[in-house]
């Protein structure tokens, strides 16, 4: 083959091959005397790929050299390009998860002036018996239990004990933390008290003498919760008051299987005080 044929196999260039050739490590199997042209046999391809895979996993070319002088098995240089491979496939799912955070951020950027469009109201909230899982005051329950869908699975199994059904309103309760993280919580609201266990909590969810809230009707996606959220948020601070408890998510309408997409209604509640700058 001439040195064209077997770098457009290789998808190398032919300058390549030539210094390979010049630092011994990838020689013609021989050189026409007439025209000094670098011919290869077939058989070569298979050094060749070695010398590219080694390559491509970061080798020096003085390392390759080396390695290829003393023989590489081909069962090693496979490991090596798996293992390679892997890592690709890591970075590449990074960035791709990077790259949706970006888009993300640019989205809510380009939504900024017409984002929300909620009604907020001023309310009291009553105190409420409820059966909890995920209650801040259980840390074994971060072994145990995961996610909301798994807290919902170990209450609702709970209620079922008792004949309760999981009748609606249900709560999920986000509890800030000294690590500005959020605790969740998963609450079904009782009309009398039932057993507790190592996972469910009964008790009296306090009331609250002055909550803003705004209600959330649509598809069931957590960024749009989200942005709500944010409004409501934004809109407690705009209007003099300063958030002083847990922010409420109560389910009027629940999402079938709890499942992104799924048609639901829900009420954001965030408990308040007035604050110094309060708009009379």
């Amino acid at each position: 083959m001439k040195i064209s044929d077997i770098a457009h196999l290789a998808r190398v260039s032919t300058r390549t091959l030539r210094h390979y050739d010049e630092i011994g490590l990838f020689k013609p199997a021989r050189i026409d005397s007439l025209t000094s042209y670098r011919e290869y046999g077939v058989s070569q391809m298979a050094l060749l790929n070695r010398i590219l895979a080694l390559r491509d996993l970061g080798f020096s070319l003085e390392q390759i050299t080396t390695l290829t002088v003393n023989g590489f098995a081909p069962e090693r240089l496979k490991d090596l390009l798996e293992l390679r491979k892997a890592e690709l496939e890591t970075h590449i799912l990074e960035q791709k998860n990077r790259l949706e955070q970006v888009e993300l951020r640019l989205e809510r950027i380009n939504k900024e002036n017409n984002m929300f469009n909620y009604s907020v109201n001023l309310k009291a909230l009553p105190a409420c018996l409820v059966a909890s899982v995920g209650n801040p005051d259980l840390d074994v329950l971060e072994e145990k239990v995961r996610s909301l869908k798994n807290y919902y699975s170990v209450l609702f199994d709970h209620l079922a004990q008792y004949g309760v059904l999981n009748a609606l309103p249900q709560i999920n309760i986000a509890h800030p933390t000294q690590d500005d993280f959020w605790k969740m919580e998963v609450a079904q609201m009782l009309e009398k008290p039932i057993p507790e266990s190592d996972l469910v909590k009964v008790y009296e969810l306090a009331g609250v003498p002055m909550a803003a809230y705004l209600e959330f009707k649509g598809a069931h996606e957590w960024q749009k919760v989200e942005d709500a959220l944010l409004g409501l948020l934004t809109w407690v601070e705009e209007n003099g008051y300063s958030t002083v408890g847990a922010v409420r998510q109560v389910y009027l309408e629940m999402p079938e299987g709890y499942g992104e997409g799924v048609p639901c209604k829900l009420e954001l509640q965030v408990p308040v005080k007035l604050s110094g700058n309060h708009r009379t």
